[in-house]
């Protein structure tokens, strides 16, 4: 910083009245031309500190502030003091025996002209005479808006009287450093904020851009107000275009819009949001009209004058296309050494096409069902012609299989029908269970006394070596079984070859 006057220059006080007002007026404008150049809370003390030194004649002075708690006080800027002093100095709590303290605490300006006062007021600091001169000291609260920041002190070589003029114009001059630090205090923090919020925005921002999962957020009206770089490389829109747009025209298909907007205004009206804050599969369109798989979660946040929902979307087109690859594999590998007898199915769409139906549906629980499912059966397969071992083996699956239902989907319902002039028996047990785990199939399917609570555990097995053929569908929605059974032996798929 500009150091403006000398030390050794003109001291206020020392001359006429009309040199002295002017000698003032050029203080006020060194000091105010300095201050427009400071850019921090330790520039504009530097300022202070240095121009009422050369000012008045001082030989030392510092600026201390009170910390939030106002419980201590720590120099800013010092001048003019030894290495020691000035490290007493650094800091120290606002109950101090120091004037600095002493004004800080009191708001109460102090003006000690003499050394002899000095050492009355302040014995302790008498120490300090062998490191520096010492003479009159003055100490200003720095008060703004009424509450004391901080504190100014000068420190003379020599005793010094101190006029009013001159008592006036240091507390003016104090006032001018107070309201300047406050400046810069308010400014510093608000740069500080600004920066924090800044960083947090650029943090946010390459988290969003470096992020794999797209980010799409819209507002209560549904349009878009953020869509990162993986969205636009999942749907093929560009931020540009997506910006401003009604998510639901962009990706979400014709036949779900109505039900998004049904649940915007649910969420809006009552606060509740069924599918909100987990995570979802389901399909969106891209900017082909193409179907894209994603596993999505919807977050709401509520601010003061909108709500705002992001989503948080992956593409599975690839975990689907394995996923189908793998189910593939299995169901064909089933197929095979089960000689055609156990068909994995997708969907109740590959289920075989139900025969004429025999009584009402049958409950299946703890309690009851299965024995009279199981009696059903053989009563049909008697009057339908089946040997007494084939009889008894259709009872068995059917049994394996209403109890499976029972203990991994805690309960179902079994159907009967059949198809006389082929001689065909069928029964379908359905529940609404958690599912068999795919990769735990093979096992069930195929190993003896092979079972997990994943699984139909070796009733799958059972079932396949006791009927002609086992249709299988199952999923985190539940598990349907048809059990289909001939009154004549089907000839192997190898034999008939």
């Amino acid at each position: 910083m500009t150091q403006g006057q000398s030390e050794t220059g003109s001291h206020l006080g020392s001359s006429d009245g009309s040199s002295e007002i002017d000698d003032r007026l050029v203080f006020i404008q060194n000091v105010s031309h300095e201050l427009s150049r400071a850019h921090s809370v330790q520039e504009v003390a530097e300022v202070m500190v240095t121009q009422c030194r050369s000012a008045l004649g001082a030989n030392a002075g510092s600026i201390a502030l009170l910390d939030q708690a106002r419980i201590g006080l720590a120099t800013i800027y010092h001048s003019g003091y030894p290495p020691t002093i000035a490290a007493e100095i650094s800091a120290y709590p606002v109950t101090a025996k120091y004037p600095t303290a002493d004004v800080a605490r009191t708001g109460e300006v102090i003006f000690i002209e003499t050394l002899v006062e000095r050492n009355e007021l302040y014995p302790h600091l008498a120490k300090n005479s062998s490191q520096m001169e010492r003479g009159a000291v003055t100490a200003i609260p720095l008060v703004v808006s009424d509450a004391v920041i901080g504190s100014l002190v000068l420190n003379f070589p020599k005793d010094r009287h101190f006029p009013g003029s001159d008592r006036a114009y240091i507390q003016t001059v104090a006032q001018v450093c107070a309201q300047a630090l406050a400046r810069q205090i308010e400014m510093d923090e608000r740069k500080s904020a600004e920066k924090a919020v800044s960083d947090v925005e650029a943090r946010m921002g390459a988290i969003l851009e470096a992020a794999l999962d797209c980010v799409i957020t819209i507002d209560d009206h549904g349009l878009v107000v953020d869509w990162n770089p993986a969205a636009e490389r999942t749907f093929g829109f560009s931020r540009e275009e997506a910006v401003g747009s009604v998510l639901a025209e962009l990706i979400i298909p014709p036949l779900m819009r109505a039900a998004h907007w049904e649940g915007m205004k649910r969420y809006l009206e009552t606060g509740d949001g069924p599918i909100l804050n987990r995570r979802l599969e389901i399909v969106a369109h891209n900017s082909r009209g193409e179907d894209v798989p994603i596993e999505v979660a919807i977050v709401p946040l509520r601010l003061t004058d909108r709500n705002l929902f992001t989503a948080y979307a992956r593409d599975i087109s690839e975990r689907r296309l394995l996923a189908d690859k793998q189910w593939t594999f299995i169901r064909d590998m089933l197929l095979a050494v089960t000689d055609s007898k156990l068909r994995l199915c997708q969907s109740d769409d590959d289920l075989p096409s139900p025969l004429i139906p025999v009584g009402e549906d049958i409950m299946l629980t703890r309690e009851t069902g299965v024995a009279g499912l199981r009696h059903l059966v053989g009563d049909l397969a008697t009057n339908m012609g089946f040997t007494d071992e084939r009889a008894y083996d259709i009872q068995t699956a059917v049994s394996e299989a209403g109890m499976n239902a029972i203990i991994h989907g805690g309960g179902g319902r079994g159907a009967v029908r059949i198809k006389e002039e082929s001689g065909t028996l069928q029964v379908k047990i359905t529940d609404q269970g958690k599912g068999i785990s795919l990769d735990q199939l093979p096992a069930a399917a195929l190993t003896r006394g092979f079972s997990t609570s994943a699984t139909l555990g070796h009733g799958l097995k059972m079932m396949v070596e006791t009927t002609d053929r086992v249709f299988l569908v199952t999923n985190p929605a539940g598990t349907t079984t048809v059990l289909e059974m001939e009154r004549d032996k089907p000839v192997p798929p190898w034999l008939a070859l």
